[in-house]
């Protein structure tokens, strides 16, 4: 008896679940080259200008009117941010912008996701996704608060993906 019960135990009938899906490697497909200006030229090239990725040229567009100006954009690495391209600009009252480009709203979605790991100790920082895009604000402790509204409601109201 005590070899039946030897045997037997080594049987289960437990359920197989289905091997875990593999995770999307968001670097894969950006743009790459060896060195910065490289980097940079390549970025840019890649910019999709559909009408489901939000740019800080449409934003500032959409804030002029409200009294909210920024200087010129100026571009950032957009592969820190797992994005096709990244530029900044300096806003009145004290306010500095990031809008991050993808490819989709997904790969939007995670950039945000991993931009908190890289802005968590910046004072200040609210980011936002809106389809393609994201935007990165950061508020100096002079930037009266009805400014980042008025940023964050304007960028909300711009197309996306869901339009």
């Amino acid at each position: 008896m005590s070899v039946f019960l030897g045997i037997s135990g080594g049987f289960s009938c437990k359920k197989s679940e289905p091997p875990p899906l593999p995770k999307r490697d968001f670097a894969a497909g950006l743009p790459q080259a060896p060195t910065l200006d490289g980097q940079l030229a390549a970025e840019a090239a890649a910019r999709l200008n559909d009408a489901d990725t939000i740019t800080i040229e449409q934003l500032s567009k959409a804030l002029e009117p409200q009294g909210v100006t920024f200087g010129p954009p100026k571009q950032s690495m957009g592969k820190k941010q797992l994005a096709l391209y990244c530029a900044t600009a300096d806003g009145s009252e004290g306010l500095i912008v990031t809008v991050c480009e993808y490819p989709d709203a997904e790969a939007a979605v995670n950039g945000e996701q991993e931009s908190r790991v890289l802005s968590a100790q910046i004072a200040g920082h609210t980011a936002r996704v809106q389809g393609k895009s994201v935007l990165h604000l950061i508020q100096k402790s002079t930037t009266p608060q009805a400014t980042v509204d008025k940023v964050l409601a304007t960028f909300a109201s711009l197309p996306d993906a869901g339009s």
